[in-house]
């Protein structure tokens, strides 16, 4: 008997990595074959949101890339060098996440 194989490939978001140094969207891959049901997570990069997510309008693929963790790192130190440079009274993690906010 033939065994029926399933690929479907979708976005996880994690929005409780938004303050973290870590990916907030996420590749999802989930292979079902009968009832086993795999899931894979990988980090998004500009090749694979290509790849996977062709579909998808161009402006919402340029947007995407944005959200890994470079570009998390990336905003963190921006956010970090205008902390040293400005508000030295209000604690780092609540000037963080109120420029943060501000950014998306």
């Amino acid at each position: 008997m033939a065994i029926k194989v399933e690929h479907k490939t979708g976005l996880l978001l994690s929005p409780q990595q938004l303050t973290k140094n870590s990916s907030v969207l996420q590749k999802l891959q989930i292979t079902k074959a009968g009832l086993d049901v795999k899931q894979k997570v990988s980090d998004l990069d500009i090749r694979e949101i290509n790849q996977s997510f062709a579909d998808l309008p161009k402006n919402i693929r340029e947007v995407l890339p944005h959200f890994n963790v470079f570009y998390s790192e990336s905003r963190r130190q921006q956010i970090k060098k205008r902390y040293k440079t400005g508000r030295a009274g209000l604690p780092f993690a609540e000037f963080y996440e109120a420029a943060l906010l501000r950014e998306l």
